[in-house]
């Protein structure tokens, strides 16, 4: 328990304020001092260790339609600079190209994407940072980079056209001279690139230009046409004679509306227009005929703007989304409409896969979902992070969940997600307000309930959420939920709604560290200068749920100021609850007021406040300084000049981070401290603009063995949805998935009677068989003595034979083969021998893999003759060398007996001797039978050897 002390003096003794990143202001502490500080455990850190980003995650899906492998099976879908490889099956991410700079994948955003037509391994990528790139997806090599200098915005392109990029680029902005100010007016051009492979030139000419947006780009089935649509005009500009006239003056049209998106119908002759007011028209403007004055026609069923237009293979049939959350598909012929109601959220874009059989729907709320074409049923989704950004602020911030450190975080409006960081995968949903989603009537937009805080218990059994709405029109309503985690449906409940916990808005929410899961407590703060302790009471002895209720046991207040944050130290034993300029100690037990600490100067407010752990020390920051106390002295450590916008405490040490956005710079900067170290201890630059961050524990598999404390990652959101996490380097390298996607080739006779492809594998499977049927025969016609001795050798017989068998693949190798062969010569050595085998037993894994190539040819027939021949060799060798070792062997057992001739003793007849068997005569006739069984062990191995010649010769 942490005991508040008496400080020395009236007023506490501050350190002079100090800017971290200005290394020659510099604080005149003693040495003594600082050497106890430097050899303290917790600041010791590598000095070269910096910080890297481990992992990036999240990201926006569904700011370009997503484009399909040819064979259907997956989806490449865009992620700010990186392309995520997705299965159509399961809706897992199986690989992600172009992931950092550094590997050859892009700097900024990708624009486009397209799979190359000669080759269905390949894509293409065009990015803002103004090269084209095209990649081998299955093992995310880069093979070509065309540069054009200039950001594409948007492109096209097509087969009849090698190498020709007709990419949408925005001019620069104009700055005045005089004022230094830029042009606000966008001015977007149209230019073909191509690229000469022999002059190594780039060709780059002007097709047109507009000073409003481009909305859209398309070019004809056939290669013919190009239309490019912007704000209010239409551009048909034929492809054919584009290189002879680049800047002639092509055909435009005015379009009544402002124009959101466009799709060419090149069977039936005509363009479909979609705009801000929901209508589809169509241009009938394609043909030479129909150049000076086009036909046009009109559908209307979208009350908002249409979003995404798309024909499908066959040009009968038009599918269309909007805000409504409706999937439409039109038929051209009569305008009749199928409707696919009730996607969730508003439809961004939509494409088609190369077999017609599946449709993929953007949604606003950062998912795909696979529609089938034929039964119009849901057939997978992808979803990602769903907090946006402009309708939906981060008020939450990122919160760790306890039981398995999900991340939580607001979601669509009046909801919150739960996503697993380790993983990159969206896990549940929890509608913390339950409404209609329902598109907007008219130009009002509809105000929805909102989530600012979350907050949870010590293990995760409880939370508490903080949700409103204020309309203006309507009376505003504030709800303090209290949720129940329920191990049956693996969710959250909610047990409790208070309605107007505060009479104004909740600014804070903390849970009670000294309390449990059994009997928790929460902390508010509101504007209405109070702050409130919500404890749990039970109504009777049942431990069930519906037999407790939250109520709030006490009421604080400090000279009516405005409570701006609380928390509670780690012990439980300390409230600190922050009033304007003032941090107040309460006693967390009996909620009565201990001290006053005062941050200088008065008009800055205290924004935030945390604990260390197992240490007395405090954290506060105002919007210009932070400050670091010592709770038993209530005294200043030190104070710095900085501009804290966020500040985050890592659960397994007593380092916290602080970061402050230069906006102006589009960039983060991250200051990491220990409380008993004035200077910072890594300080890092994000090239983003950060909203919120949280320390991430690591993982057990992530952890280094030679290290039992290991510092958690810090993960953080930028303003783009993208999250990373960011840490010290591991010792253990991430496993990188090195499979390839599975490119199947069908025909109808493989459909019915199946592949029938004998791999080398199994000829040589069969082979083996008939070898060992021979030599069972053989085994028949030994006596029962040879076999017990064969039955030893048989181990060793087939690991030679193996090592021959496998030596065919590697003959081209000459220190391999040569290897091979001294190890089969080499039979003195039995440890030796033993070592060979188990060698040979992992060539034989990789000879297998290698011989698995061909189909159809001569190649594996000719390994398997080489093959016989260097058994037969090696046979022979083994057969020498066994003559001569049973020759050496009988000669040894002569020489024995006729050195010692034993005096045959008198028996009693029965081979007795004094009522005991004679050994002498006992180890002769074991040698007898030892001469007999070799001599027969040696007419079976030359009986296999004659064997496996008529085999050969067959």
């Amino acid at each position: 328990m942490i005991e508040l002390q008496q400080p020395n003096s009236k007023n506490p003794k501050v350190r002079s304020a100090r800017n971290p990143s200005n290394p020659s202001h510099e604080f005149k502490d003693s040495n003594k001092n600082q050497k106890q500080i430097n050899n303290n455990k917790d600041t010791k850190r590598k000095k070269n260790v910096r910080l890297e980003v481990q992992k990036m995650l999240g990201g926006r899906f569904i700011d370009r339609p997503v484009v399909f492998s040819r064979d259907s099976k997956y989806f490449f879908c865009y992620c700010s600079n990186t392309i995520k490889v997705t299965s159509v099956e399961t809706g897992d991410i199986l690989k992600t190209i172009s992931i950092t700079p550094e590997m050859g994948g892009h700097k900024n955003d990708i624009t486009f994407i397209r799979i190359d037509s000669n080759n269905v391994n390949q894509l293409y990528s065009a990015s803002l940072d103004g090269t084209i790139k095209l990649w081998n997806y299955n093992n995310m090599r880069l093979i070509k980079e065309y540069c054009v200098g200039l950001p594409i915005l948007r492109m096209e392109m097509h087969d009849s056209y090698p190498d020709q990029f007709f990419i949408v680029t925005a001019e620069p902005h104009k700055v005045d001279s005089k004022t230094g100010s830029r042009n606000k007016q966008v001015k977007h051009a149209l230019l073909s690139i191509k690229f000469d492979k022999q002059a190594n030139i780039v060709q780059s000419s002007l097709i047109c230009k507009s000073n409003s947006t481009c909305t859209s780009i398309e070019i004809s089935e056939n290669g013919d046409l190009l239309v490019v649509t912007f704000s209010h005009e239409i551009r048909v500009i034929d492809l054919k004679s584009i290189n002879d006239t680049p800047t002639q003056n092509w055909p435009k049209y005015k379009h009544p509306n402002k124009i959101s998106c466009a799709a060419i119908n090149s069977h039936k002759g005509f363009i479909a227009i979609g705009d801000l007011s929901g209508k589809i028209t169509y241009w009938y403007c394609l043909e030479k005929s129909q150049l000076e004055d086009p036909v046009t026609s009109e559908s209307h069923w979208h009350a908002h703007k249409v979003n995404s237009l798309v024909f499908s293979s066959d040009g009968n049939y038009l599918i269309s989304g909007g805000e409504e959350a409706v999937l439409c598909i039109w038929r051209v012929e009569d305008s009749f409409v199928i409707f696919i109601p009730r996607l969730g959220s508003e439809i961004m874009n939509i494409s088609i896969s190369p077999d017609q059989t599946i449709y993929a729907v953007g949604l606003l709320d950062n998912s795909i979902k696979l529609v089938s074409m034929i039964n119009y049923s849901f057939k997978q989704a992808l979803q990602g992070l769903k907090h946006e950004s402009l309708a939906n602020p981060l008020s939450t911030g990122l919160v760790l969940e306890p039981r398995n450190y999900d991340v939580v975080l607001n979601g669509h409006p009046g909801t919150i997600q739960f996503y697993n960081a380790y993983m990159d995968r969206h896990v549940m949903e929890l509608e913390v307000s339950v409404t209609n989603r329902v598109s907007r009537i008219f130009e009002e937009e509809v105000v929805r309930h909102h989530v600012k805080h979350v907050c949870f218990s010590k293990n995760g059994k409880w939370m508490a959420t903080v949700d409103a709405r204020n309309d203006g029109v309507n009376t505003p309503e504030l709800y303090l939920k209290f949720w129940h985690f329920d191990p049956n449906s693996q969710t959250y409940q909610q047990n409790c709604r208070v309605d107007f916990p505060h009479y104004e808005d909740i600014l804070s929410l903390c849970f009670h560290n000294g309390t449990t899961d059994d009997d928790p407590t929460f902390i508010t703060t509101g504007l209405d200068t109070k702050f409130k302790v919500w404890e749990l009471n039970k109504i009777d002895d049942n431990d069930s749920i519906e037999s407790v209720i939250w109520t709030c046991v006490f009421i604080g207040s400090y000279k009516k100021f405005i409570p701006r944050t609380a928390a509670v130290s780690k012990d439980g034993s300390v409230l600190a609850v922050s009033f304007n300029n003032t941090i107040t100690l309460w006693d967390a037990f009996t909620y009565t007021l201990k001290r006053n600490l005062q941050c200088m100067p008065s008009s800055e407010n205290v924004k935030h406040i945390l604990f260390t752990n197992d240490e007395p020390f405090l954290v506060s920051a105002t919007n210009n300084f932070l400050y670091v106390w010592n709770i038993h002295t209530c005294e200043v450590l030190y104070r710095h000049v900085l501009e804290v916008e966020m500040t985050a405490l890592d659960p397994n040490s007593s380092d916290f981070v602080v970061a402050w956005n230069n906006r102006f710079l589009k960039e983060c900067k991250l200051m990491i401290y220990n409380p008993k170290n004035h200077d910072p201890l890594q300080i890092h630059k994000v090239n983003h603009i950060v909203k919120s961050l949280t320390y991430l524990p690591r993982r057990s598999d992530d952890l280094e063995s030679s290290q039992s404390e290991q510092k958690s990652n810090i993960l953080y959101i930028t303003d783009k949805n993208d999250m990373y996490i960011l840490g010290e380097p591991s010792s253990i390298k991430p496993k990188v998935s090195t499979r390839k996607l599975e490119q199947k080739s069908h025909s109808y006779f493989s459909d019915i009677f199946g592949n029938n492809n004998k791999t080398l594998e199994q000829l040589s499977s069969k082979e083996s068989d008939v070898d060992e049927s021979d030599i069972e025969e053989e085994k028949q016609k030994e006596s029962p003595i040879s076999k017990k001795k064969k039955k030893n050798k048989k181990s060793f017989m087939k690991a030679n034979q193996t090592s021959n068998n496998l030596s065919t693949p590697v003959l081209n190798s000459k220190p391999v083969s040569k290897t091979n062969k001294d190890e089969s010569v080499d039979l003195n050595n039995d440890e030796k021998n033993e070592h060979t085998v188990e060698d040979v037993e992992d060539v034989e894994d990789k000879s297998q893999k290698i011989t698995k190539v061909t189909n159809g040819t001569s190649t594996p027939i000719t390994s398997v003759q080489v093959v016989t021949n260097n058994t037969f060799q090696q046979n022979e060798q083994y057969d020498k060398h066994k003559e001569d070792k049973n020759q050496n062997m009988v000669k040894k057992i002569r020489d024995d007996d006729e050195q010692k001739k034993p005096t045959l003793p008198k028996t009693n007849g029965n081979g007795k001797l004094n009522g005991k068997h004679n050994s002498k005569s006992n180890s002769i006739n074991h040698k007898s039978k030892k001469r007999e069984m070799d001599s027969s062990d040696d007419l079976t191995l030359n009986n296999t050897k004659k064997k496996m010649k008529k085999l050969l010769q067959s």
